[in-house]
C-alpha cells in the first residue's frame, strides 16, 4: 500500500506576540494539533523574531523579519521563502495583506481564515483591498461563525461552495492544568484574600472595561478586578480607577505569554464586549473552570446553529442597547450584574454546576482536535477538488 505523504501546509500570521490576540493563538492551535501523517505544519511570520508561539510549537517556524509592508526586500524573501518551503496549501490565519500580494501566482491553494463578521460601514481602505484579495487570489475561505460565514456571502466576497465554518478551537487539556489559586495569586504579585473578577483580552473600549470597573464599584470591597492584555484603552481605565478610588482594588498584569495563571487566580471571569465574533477566552475561562459572568452583547458566541455560550454555562444579563455598540450602559443593567456576583460571591458553590456544564461543553463541541481534523478535511477536499479541476 502506497502512503501519501502529509499535506504541506504554511500558516501565515503577522507576529509572534501575545498583542496579536485570538488569531495567533488559532494558528498555534492547528499547528500543535495537527495528524502529523495528515498534515505537515510550517509557521510563517511576516514581522518580528522567535516568540512564546514558535518556542512551544510543534511547527517549524520562519520569520521574514519585514520592517514594513513597504519593505521590498522583504517581499522578495517572503516568496522567496514560500517557494522553498513549496507548500500545497497557504493559510493566511491572519491577513497579512502585502504577503498575500507577495506570494501571488505560487501554485498552492490559498484559504483566507476570517475572525469576524464584515461590517461595511466600518470597512478602512484595509478591508476593500482584504476584499479584492479573497475574490481574486484566494480559493476557499474559512470564517470562525456561521453569522461570519453568511455575511461574507451576502457582501458577495465569496461563494457558498468555497466558505466553510470551523469554530476555533480551545486547548481544553492545556486550560484544563491552570496553576492553584492562591499559587496563581503569588506568581502574579495579587492579594490572596480576594475576590478577583477578571478579564484576558487587548484593552480597546469594545471589549467593556469600563463596564467592568463601573461594576466594580457596585459590589462589597472585597471584590477585586484583574486585566490581562494591552492596548490603547489602557490609560482611559487607569483614569478611571484613579479617579474613582479603584486604585488598591485593580490589578494591571499587562500581556502575558502564558495567561493560565490570571484563569487560575480569577474566582470569575467578565464577558462584556460590546461585540464578540466568538470569544476564544472565554471557552479558555471555561475549560479552566471559572464561571463566566457578564453582558449580553453582539457577536456569535450566542450563535443559534452552535453557540459558544448558552444559559446553561454562563450567566450573561442582556444589554439595554445590544446593538448599539457605543451606547452608555443603563445603570439598571449594571445593577443586576452586580447583585448576580453578590449572590456569587456569597456561595460561590451555587456556579458548581453551571462551571462543571462549561467544561464538558467546550471539551465535546470546541476541542482544539475537532478544529484541527475540521481543517484536514477542508484541506483534503480542496486539494481533491484541484486535482480533477
Amino acid at each position: 500500500m502506497i502512503m501519501k505523504p502529509p499535506i504541506r501546509v504554511v500558516l501565515v500570521h503577522y507576529r509572534d506576540d501575545p498583542n496579536m490576540g485570538g488569531a495567533l493563538r488559532v494558528g498555534e492551535s492547528l499547528a500543535n494539533r495537527f495528524d502529523p501523517s495528515r498534515v505537515e505544519p510550517h509557521l510563517i511570520f511576516a514581522y518580528g523574531s522567535a516568540g512564546p508561539v514558535s518556542s512551544r510549537s510543534r511547527a517549524t517556524a520562519h520569520f521574514v523579519g519585514a520592517k514594513s509592508s513597504r519593505d521590498l526586500l522583504a517581499w522578495s524573501q517572503a516568496r522567496a521563502l514560500v517557494r522553498a518551503l513549496r507548500p500545497d496549501i497557504l493559510h493566511f490565519v491572519d491577513p497579512v495583506t502585502w504577503l498575500s500580494l507577495a506570494t501571488a501566482g505560487i501554485p498552492a491553494v490559498r484559504i483566507y481564515h476570517l475572525h469576524t463578521r464584515p461590517v461595511p460601514s466600518l470597512m478602512q481602505r484595509s478591508h476593500k483591498v482584504a476584499n479584492w484579495i479573497i475574490r481574486h487570489l484566494v480559493d476557499a475561505e474559512i470564517c470562525i461563525t456561521h453569522d461570519a460565514r453568511n455575511a461574507v456571502v451576502a457582501l458577495g466576497w465569496a461563494k457558498p461552495s468555497s466558505t466553510f465554518v470551523v469554530h476555533n478551537g480551545i486547548e481544553v487539556d492545556r486550560f484544563s492544568l491552570v496553576p492553584d489559586k492562591a499559587i496563581a495569586r503569588r506568581e502574579l504579585g495579587l492579594p490572596q484574600d480576594v475576590l478577583l473578577i477578571g478579564m484576558v483580552a487587548r484593552l480597546v473600549w469594545w471589549k467593556g472595561g469600563l463596564d467592568l470597573l463601573k461594576v466594580l464599584l457596585r459590589l462589597p470591597a472585597r471584590w477585586h478586578a484583574m486585566f490581562a492584555g494591552e492596548g490603547p484603552f489602557d490609560e482611559t481605565l487607569r483614569r478611571f480607577v484613579s479617579e474613582n478610588g479603584l486604585t488598591a482594588r485593580t490589578h494591571f498584569l499587562g500581556a502575558l505569554a502564558d495567561v493560565r495563571p490570571a484563569y487560575g487566580a480569577m474566582d470569575a471571569y467578565a464577558f462584556l464586549s460590546r461585540h464578540e465574533p466568538f470569544g476564544l477566552v472565554l471557552g479558555e475561562a471555561m475549560a479552566a473552570g471559572v464561571p463566566v459572568f457578564g453582558l449580553l452583547g453582539e457577536g456569535g458566541f450566542s450563535e443559534p446553529q452552535y453557540p459558544l455560550l448558552t444559559p446553561e454555562n454562563a450567566l450573561l444579563i442582556p444589554r439595554a442597547q445590544p446593538l448599539d455598540w457605543c451606547a452608555e450602559e443603563d445603570p439598571l443593567v449594571l445593577d443586576r450584574l452586580a447583585k448576580e456576583l453578590g449572590l456569587f460571591g456569597a456561595g460561590p458553590k451555587t456556579a458548581a454546576i453551571r462551571v462543571a456544564t462549561a467544561k464538558e461543553w467546550v471539551r465535546t463541541r470546541f476541542d482544539a482536535e475537532i478544529t484541527a481534523r475540521n481543517v484536514t478535511e477542508i484541506y483534503e477536499k480542496l486539494l481533491l477538488q484541484r486535482h480533477f479541476d
